[in-house]
């Protein structure tokens, strides 16, 4: 197991920019990435590279697990097309004014955690492409559910103000146990500063080390 500190475009705030799942990494094309290699070393996933709606920030429009990805409804053919040609997973733009599904869709092979306004067609499409229960709710009182905490299919990793009664609840839903900690130098917000997988992850370059421990006993990558 692998946990590895990380900067892109010299930010710490990695999950912006990258969508990691069990199975794959979606990185922006726009922008070079120099430091691929740390990536496949920590998560060891299949790369693609693309842009969302001609964006580089992937990791706040997108959300995916091994079955499937969703995305905007502004997410153009060819980038949709361009997914699909390197990865065999279900995808699908997901209607609404809710376009930031990647702050706002918190999900692992097991359940989904979704931002409470989303529409019963959203939650409908979610639902069918990654193939999971979905769930609307809050987490330490934000709907952001996805910034504020990062799930695999080993551990939860969530805001420090999360409380028991939804730690149990995630733990249930998600089937896999949930913790609360801080990312680069005690940001609340887990998502930003942290992508990961049950075989490594990758934290912002401001972690420290106290933190680094943490995301390895929630994430149980120790």
């Amino acid at each position: 197991m692998v946990i590895l500190r990380s900067s892109f475009f010299g930010d710490s705030n990695i999950g912006v920019f990258l969508l990691v799942t069990e199975n794959y990494a979606i990185l922006p094309k726009s922008r070079p990435i120099t430091n691929k290699s740390k990536i496949e070393r920590a998560l060891k996933v299949e790369i693609v590279e693309t842009n969302i709606g001609q964006s580089f920030i992937i990791g706040v429009l997108a959300a995916g697990n091994s079955r499937g990805l969703v995305v905007p409804d502004f997410t153009t053919d060819e980038e949709i097309e361009n997914i699909k040609q390197c990865l065999d997973i279900n995808i699908d733009r997901v209607p609404g004014k809710i376009n930031a599904l990647g702050n706002t869709i918190l999900v692992n092979d097991n359940a989904a955690l979704v931002h409470p306004r989303f529409s019963e067609e959203a939650i409908k499409i979610i639902k069918k492409n990654l193939n999971v229960d979905v769930y609307r709710g809050n987490i330490a009182e934000s709907p952001l559910v996805s910034s504020v905490a990062v799930a695999t299919n080993s551990g939860i990793l969530t805001h420090p103000l999360t409380d028991d009664k939804t730690l149990e609840w995630l733990s249930e839903k998600f089937n896999t146990p949930a913790s609360v900690g801080t990312i680069n130098c005690g940001s609340p917000y887990i998502k930003v500063g942290l992508v990961a997988n049950t075989k490594g992850a990758l934290a912002g370059k401001e972690t420290t080390g106290p933190e680094l421990f943490q995301i390895g006993q929630a994430l149980n990558l120790e």
